[in-house]
């Protein structure tokens, strides 16, 4: 592209050089200062996204109104002047971009004049019959490694495996762990490797460990790919997939070192790391969904009999020709005498079901059930006066054993299992070349959405005979995967990780020796469970969180904030009334967490405080300016700190709140009259209260005790507290002029005050985060991480204000989570992608 001419120039004007190219580079770099706060998309000239919520048109372009430029005669009429602007002012001052860098942002800036700017969709208006999630392939989190490692086990794992002794840690985007983005580097594939091998020499060692042993090589090559293979791919094996683990293990020396290499081999394969969540097209979809299938499913037809003992005629049944048997059994498995002491053999029955002249072919139970087993009948008409079930020795050179019994016998009239008509029509409905998640990328989709882990086997088996196009069926698996010890994990820790709690444990802080790693490790705890008792019990709503009059202790935690109620290890319910803790904001781990090792840290609490609560974003400053008002701003701090009676609120306050320059941009109206939050000390304790005033110890050598927190005993206010997204802070420093915020004291005052006026960031948080922690992609153009992220193109911000809408509805009156995160699990963005 060509260099930019001036657009208005005399002979004595200096010569305009600008590059539209390489501005557009610079402009577009996520790295770089300029794309932090303005984002173009789709190139129109509207920048539609960024971490400041002045929308620049460059069509409509007018310069900022504050009085510190009335002096600068900026006209905005010219290329060179926008250069000069940049140059002078962005990104904020004192400027970044200076010389042929602010030349080239205004030649690509100015290049984008005159066309037709598209503004996103503002409510949901979309028809779509399909709403669609994003498109990725990633590879799994520590989390969601070690969930899924254990998973192929039946004993505990010798180790935690997402930690960082044995996996690198985790990217994050969004501020949630996410390798949607991410590239397995040398150092995590050395790190697989290694656990790999330790985990399948701990396998071999360890009685009970796996759900099979191996006697013979054919047994122990079908046990694999069926019983272990089959879940670490969390899909059948290929007829490749199956010859090559055949050859790993039959060729090796001895079975131990074959099956040795085949679980080193399998936890090592891109099957297992990756989510293989991509689908295949919609169009393909519908050819396969009208392709005659590989093999029949039954299903009952009408409401099965139970059968008592072996005799369905004496039980009331009379077969049609056309019968499906569904019994259920539990088995053990026989003693091996060939060791000292003799352990189980792994083995386990496989059956058959004779009588009245019919022989079923025979199916494997593969572990001690209860397991649930079909035999469809098409030979016998009439009463049948006893069919039983028998044992069988050997399929196939593979060898069975053990005890079963008959826990239930129940026999219906069969139909074939078809394709539900709802899920023809929205595969019909879906655009061509959108993706269609099989059955299998499907369970997996859910099951890590809500476990963290890969499917279970009652998941597995409804994928593989096609339960999951039936969305009562898909229901019913999210209530049982939700209530699982691992989907209320996945909960709790959706908590820790949202407000950034579970990193308490590990931080320092100075001046009270009874600030324990157990006591850390209870904050992180209480704020788990609160949010879990949100989350689980119906008549507690969300926002209760953030006006609670109570809290989640155990004896130590109870012991080191100085409230009774917790006498052993077990986190308890206990009340908060007439405190200033309860809830999620005056809770230790959000005070201790935000704070610095020797003193509180408002600045991180205010910030914290919108960011993690309201979900909106705050500009991120430029370069500091250091000019002549700030220095005189430290100098007078530095002298204060010396006299003993400053306060941390004050420490702060006069350094980030000097008018005139970048810092106050932000810290004028949105963070530092958040200030009164600070009546929490550095470990999460409530500030001492001396003659009705909240005091701290003076800042510095010199600290008098008891000094008055001005910015606490005289109340705070929280301006813009219905902005969501990105905050105007013109819009903030109006508000505070015109005195229009909401007054509080203290933080459970301000909590409070969230929930009683209403605010709409909280509920929107609450939508925002969720969605992001269990799909891993933005549901808002705010939310985009734009190191990694695309912006929501037009249709895709049409369909996600749909979705928000559809996930409000979930959430409802009784500001239910739980129901919320059921919508969404239910809904098209999981299983259709684009």
């Amino acid at each position: 592209m060509s260099t930019t001419p001036a657009s208005s120039s005399t002979s004595s004007a200096p010569v305009f050089i600008g590059n539209i190219a390489t501005g557009r580079t610079l402009l577009k770099d996520s790295s770089g200062n300029c794309f932090t706060c303005h984002q173009d998309a789709d190139e129109d000239g509207y920048f539609e996204a960024g971490a400041v919520n002045v929308r620049i048109n460059v069509n409509t372009f007018t310069y900022p109104q504050n009085t510190k430029y009335a002096d600068d005669n900026y006209t905005g009429q010219s290329v060179e002047d926008l250069a000069r602007y940049i140059e002078e002012q962005m990104p904020l001052n004192p400027a970044g971009c200076v010389d042929q860098c602010a030349q080239d942002i205004a030649a690509y800036l100015w290049s984008l004049r005159g066309q037709k700017v598209v503004i996103g969709p503002q409510q949901c208006t979309s028809e779509d019959p399909v709403l669609y999630g994003r498109r990725a392939l990633k590879f799994l989190t520590s989390y969601e490694y070690h969930n899924s490692l254990q998973a192929l086990f039946e004993q505990p794992l010798p180790a935690d495996y997402s930690a960082s002794n044995k996996i690198v840690g985790d990217n994050t985007v969004g501020g949630l762990p996410n390798h949607a983005h991410s590239k397995i580097g040398e150092n995590r594939v050395n790190s697989y490797d290694s656990n790999a091998a330790d985990i399948a020499n701990w396998a071999l060692s360890t009685s009970g460990a796996l759900s099979f042993e191996c006697k013979t090589a054919t047994q122990c090559t079908q046990d694999f790919t069926e019983k272990f293979a089959y879940y670490a791919f969390r899909r059948p094996l290929t007829v490749a997939e199956k010859n090559e683990y055949s050859e790993i293990i039959n060729e090796a020396t001895s079975l131990e070192i074959g099956l040795k290499w085949a679980i080193r081999s399998a936890l090592m394969s891109p099957q297992f790391l990756y989510r293989e969540e991509l689908g295949r097209t919609a169009a393909q979809a519908l050819i396969d969904i009208n392709k005659t299938p590989e093999r029949i499913i039954y299903e009952p037809a009408a409401e099965p009999t139970i059968i008592t003992g072996n005799s369905p005629a004496n039980s009331g049944y009379t077969f049609t020709g056309n019968d499906l048997l569904i019994m259920t059994f539990t088995a053990t498995s026989p003693l091996d005498y060939s060791v000292s002491p003799p352990i189980e053999s792994g083995l386990y029955p496989a059956i058959r079901i004779t009588g009245n002249g019919y022989n079923s072919e025979p199916v494997p139970m593969n572990g001690p059930g209860p397991v649930t087993l079909q035999f469809h009948v098409s030979t016998l008409t009439g009463p049948v006066y006893f069919l039983a079930p028998q044992g069988v020795g050997e399929i196939n050179g593979v060898k069975y054993g053990g005890n079963f019994n008959m826990t239930e016998f129940l026999i219906a009239p069969a139909k074939v299992k078809e394709i539900p008509e709802t899920y023809k029509q929205k595969v019909t409905a879906a655009e061509p070349n959108s993706y269609v998640l099989d059955s299998f990328e499907y369970a997996s989709a859910l099951s890590y959405l809500l476990t963290a882990s890969s499917p279970d086997k009652a998941l597995m088996k409804a994928a593989l005979i096609g339960d999951l196009e039936n969305p009562l069926n898909v229901e019913k698996h999210i209530d049982r995967l939700m209530d699982s010890s691992l989907g209320r994990a996945q909960v709790e820790r959706f908590a820790g990780l949202w407000f950034g709690t579970d990193q308490v444990r590990n931080v320092n802080r100075f001046g009270n020796d009874n600030f324990t790693r157990d006591v850390k490790n209870a904050m992180a705890q209480e704020i788990r469970t609160l949010f879990a008792h949100a989350f689980y019990d119906k008549d507690v709503a969300y926002r209760e969180l953030l006006e609670a009059d109570f809290t989640f202790l155990n004896k130590t935690l109870s012991e080191f904030y100085g409230i009774t109620g917790a006498n052993s290890d077990e986190f308890v319910k206990v009340s908060t009334a007439g405190t200033p803790r309860g809830g999620l904001v005056a809770s230790g781990a959000f005070m201790a967490l935000n704070a610095h090792d020797d003193r509180t840290s408002p600045i991180k609490r205010a910030v914290h405080l919108r960011q993690d609560f309201l979900c909106q974003s705050i500009p991120q400053p430029g370069a500091l300016d250091d000019g002549d008002e700030r220095i005189a701003a430290v100098d007078l701090a530095k002298s204060r700190e010396q006299a003993g009676d400053l306060t941390t609120t004050e420490f702060y306050d006069i350094q980030t709140n000097v008018p005139g320059t970048g810092c106050a941009v932000c810290h004028n109206a949105v963070i530092n009259p958040l200030f009164a939050i600070d009546d929490f000390d550095n470990v999460g304790l409530p500030r001492s209260v001396v003659d009705g005033q909240i005091v701290q110890t003076g800042l510095g050598p010199n600290g008098a005790a008891n000094v008055p927190i001005q910015a606490v005993n005289t109340g705070g206010f929280l301006f813009s507290g219905h902005a969501l997204g990105a905050i105007d802070t013109q819009a903030a420093d109006n508000a505070k002029t015109q005195g229009n915020g909401i007054a509080f004291s203290g933080a459970k005052a301000l909590s409070k005050a969230l929930v009683h006026n209403n605010l709409p960031g909280v509920d929107a948080c609450l939508i925002q985060k969720t969605y992001r922690y269990a799909l891993g992609t933005p549901i808002t153009q705010s939310d985009v991480d734009t190191r990694f992220e695309a912006s929501l193109n037009t249709a895709e911000q049409g369909q996600m204000l749909c979705m928000q809408d559809a996930l409000n509805r979930a959430l409802g009156s009784a500001n239910d989570p739980k129901a919320m995160l059921k919508a969404l699990s239910l809904s098209d963005v999981v299983r259709f992608r684009r």
